[in-house]
């Protein structure tokens, strides 16, 4: 079975503020192609942002499947982001 994959966000909202995370590592429950992502298989952390996400902290967990024969990845996610003052 593979380690898993490291993967980088950025988010862009619809007014163009950003929400900036660390790298989140991905850890696949199989080693074929199609891999399911488990709740607490894949985390990524909120390191701040711009706009309203300037020093915002918090994290993301998610839930989906992973292809990466076609390289697309469909998550549904649950979290909290902590807005600076």
């Amino acid at each position: 079975m593979s380690a898993g994959f490291d993967v980088q966000h950025y988010w862009v909202t619809s007014s163009g503020d950003t929400i900036n995370f660390k790298v989140a590592h991905l850890t696949p429950t199989a080693a074929n192609d199609i891999v399911a992502v488990r709740w607490g298989d894949y985390t990524s952390v909120i390191t701040g942002g711009t706009g309203k996400f300037a020093n915002a902290t918090g994290s993301l967990d998610y839930f989906g499947v992973a292809d990466f024969t076609n390289l697309t990845l469909v998550l549904r996610y649950r979290g909290q982001v902590c807005y600076s003052k």
